[in-house]
């Protein structure tokens, strides 16, 4: 019904999101013909689009093209516990190496809740810095004690200044 109705209105007031309240529909298992033709000629909006995407690039045998999918959803797009957990249970190897680069992207957003779900995906120094970044924003108890745990290299982190300082 989507593509139908874009098809038949592509100047409508508000298409992203009723494009982005699209790929939230869409279930799991769906032909990967139709995901296709969802996709075609623009990106996925939101995070299980981009799961989606990547679940029928992978069914259709480009699993290259799978994982710069996720990998570009990992990094870039909001995720519920739900997408987490089912990009994790099957490209878990493949999201690894960006997960500082998620748990950066999601405190720049503001995105605290995500934030602390990422924790135990990353190193312990970035654990610290994320923890000081989170205890800034919300001026929380202990603040002054988490920016002290921050490793010395992670100190001038252009996120803590900015937690810090704006």
């Amino acid at each position: 019904e989507y593509l139908d109705f874009f098809a038949r209105h592509p100047d409508w007031p508000g298409r992203a999101a009723l494009r982005r309240a699209g790929e939230r529909q869409m279930p799991s298992g769906l032909p990967a013909a139709e995901v296709f033709g969802f996709f075609a000629g623009e990106p996925p909006q939101t995070g299980l689009g981009a799961l989606r995407l990547a679940e029928a690039l992978s069914t259709s045998g480009r699993e290259g093209a799978a994982e710069a999918e996720i990998r570009r959803a990992w990094t870039g797009f909001s995720m519920t516990a739900y997408e987490r957990t089912a990009v994790l249970a099957r490209w878990k190897a493949v999201v690894a190496p960006a997960n500082e680069a998620r748990l950066d992207m999601l405190l720049w957003r503001g995105l605290t809740g995500e934030a602390e779900a990422m924790l135990p995906l990353v190193p312990p120094d970035w654990q610290k810095l994320a923890q000081a970044r989170i205890a800034t924003r919300r001026d929380a108890e202990g603040l002054q004690y988490a920016i002290n745990q921050v490793p010395a290299a992670l100190k001038e982190d252009p996120g803590l200044a900015y937690e810090r300082y704006l």
